[in-house]
């Protein structure tokens, strides 16, 4: 994915900005009472009042960050103690607070807050800086330049006096990168040139030249004959220097959706011109690009073809599509092959054209649905990086597909509802849902069975079975997969895990014992 440019697909800082800086104290007469805050009357005395337990909190909290959340408004604070006979009651109780937005991450300024009140308990110890009402002011001006100094520079330099000086700086705290699975595909956020040139190490620089886009971590280990685990840490740092994006295995059997979170996302892409741009040249091909010049097309049906092995084995990633060779400027086309009479017809170049092609994307259709219903769009498009784009931008969603492995019934001789490559020929697959309406579906589907069909249907289990029974697989390999087909495991993780294709591995788990494989989407 080298044509995309690294700065639209950075992340973003999630800190968010400094909304407010407030210090509070226990007054013996009134209780706990804000005695300051930047901007003044940023928070009112009832809503501090309905969280003073929090802010000026027992013996146990003491030097702790304590995070609150009110309404859309996020307070952190860190309270202190200072225990001193001078003071009535022998303790002196303070609290500095710094007012975040409810969705930001308080992490970066944590050591900011911990810093300044730290040092405000200093002072106070040598010269009752906080506590004497003659030196407030200055506390006022100091937790005034903090806030505007964070949010202008990120940083802030201080001088208190002639002894102290307070030096704050807003780090911005990365977070752990994600676990690399096994089926995991690596796409370059930068182009492949500019890695190539900088000081990786060993494992890195042996790595990054086999990274296509089309290969996941597994077969990248293979190829370039490494360790798995060697592979899948090397493309982890490259994620967390946001080199690479990670996505799914593709598969003209994919389906897509755009829902949730996800609707968002897409409306700043229907809303940003530069977005929209930047979409059509990574993923449309250029006037100059005729048919000749890309690779042999691919025509996916309904039931999209495949070379020699199931649709959802592993290797099938990279042979639907042929070979990936977009830096040589021969890249997969996303439709048929146009005929004479076509050779005249415009590319896709409008925003309406492109929008309307992500609009498509449903929870019932697959990608290849998609491609044979718009074959004449989709000639302009290479339909791997359509989905690319999408899901690294975050508005487009693989709905995935989860195998469950149901052991044969022994109590009930009744046999069960006919399979056709792990699904349920009539009721489909089991939804979110669950359980509850699957049992209700099944139930009326056996009843409508005849008793000529229910007798054909048990010979043809009683058949396969037979078939299934002459191939011998190893006992340990059946309960392994088996294992794998708990619903928590989506298909690409089960054949990249076996390196087998779903129909053998669905043969595998029902040779020993019979039962049944069906599919969960999520």
């Amino acid at each position: 994915m080298s044509k995309i440019s690294y700065g639209t697909a950075e992340k973003e800082d999630a800190a968010g900005p400094l909304l407010a800086i407030i210090y509070s104290d226990f007054d013996n007469t009134i209780g706990p009472t804000i005695r300051c805050q930047t901007p003044d009357g940023f928070l009112s005395q009832e809503v501090f009042d309905s969280i003073s337990d929090y802010v000026i909190t027992g013996r146990q909290l003491y030097g702790k960050t304590i995070a609150v959340t009110v309404s859309d408004l996020q307070i952190v604070g860190f309270p202190l103690c200072i225990e001193n006979e001078k003071y009535p009651r022998n303790t002196f109780l303070f609290n500095v607070s710094f007012v975040l937005d409810a969705r930001s991450d308080p992490a970066p300024y944590e050591p900011i807050l911990r810093k300044v009140a730290l040092t405000l308990y200093s002072l106070e110890e040598d010269r009752e800086f906080i506590s004497r009402p003659e030196t407030r002011w200055q506390l006022h001006r100091m937790l005034h330049r903090i806030l505007e100094d964070l949010n202008a520079r990120k940083e802030c330099l201080l001088i208190l006096d002639d002894a102290n000086l307070l030096s704050l700086k807003l780090v911005h705290v990365v977070q752990e990168p994600p676990v690399v699975g096994d089926h995991q595909v690596p796409v370059f956020l930068r182009d492949a040139a500019v890695l190539k040139n900088l000081d990786w190490d060993l494992a890195l620089r042996h790595i990054i030249p086999h990274i296509d886009g089309i290969k996941y971590a597994k077969r990248l280990a293979m190829d370039a004959e490494m360790d798995v685990d060697c592979v899948k840490a090397a493309l982890r740092t490259l994620v967390h220097y946001d080199f690479i994006a990670l996505v799914d295995i593709f598969k003209f059997s994919n389906v897509y959706v755009i829902s949730g979170t996800e609707a968002a996302a897409f409306r700043e892409f229907m809303d940003s011109p530069a977005m929209l741009e930047e979409c059509r040249k990574f993923v449309c091909y250029p006037p100059a690009c005729t048919s000749s010049q890309a690779l042999p097309p691919h025509t996916p049906t309904s039931t999209p073809a495949t070379t020699g092995h199931c649709t959802d084995s592993p290797t099938i990633a990279s042979q639907s599509v042929m070979e990936d060779r977009m830096g040589a400027g021969e890249r997969m086309t996303g439709g048929a092959r146009p005929g004479e009479e076509d050779e005249a017809s415009p590319l896709l170049t409008s925003d309406e054209d492109l929008i309307n092609l992500y609009r498509a994307f449903g929870p019932h259709l697959t990608l290849a649905d998609i491609i044979s219903a718009r074959k004449q769009k989709m000639r302009a498009v290479d339909a791997r990086r359509l989905v690319t784009f999408g899901v690294v931008y975050g508005f487009l969603r693989r709905v995935h597909r989860y195998p469950v492995y149901l052991p044969a019934s022994k109590e009930s001789n009744q046999p069960p509802g006919p399979i056709r490559n792990g699904q349920r020929t009539q009721d489909g697959t089991l939804g979110r849902g669950g359980g509850k309406k699957y049992g209700t579906k099944l139930t009326s589907q056996r009843s409508s069975i005849s008793k000529e069909d229910a007798g054909k249907t048990v010979n043809n289990k009683s058949n396969e079975h037979k078939q299934r029974s002459t191939q011998k697989y190893p006992l340990s390999l059946v309960k392994q997969v088996q294992s794998v087909f708990d619903g928590t495991r989506t298909l690409d993780e089960a054949c990249v895990k076996f390196m087998r294709p779903f129909q053998e591995l669905k043969d595998i788990a029902l040779s020993s014992e019979g039962g049944e494989v069906v599919i969960l989407y999520k």
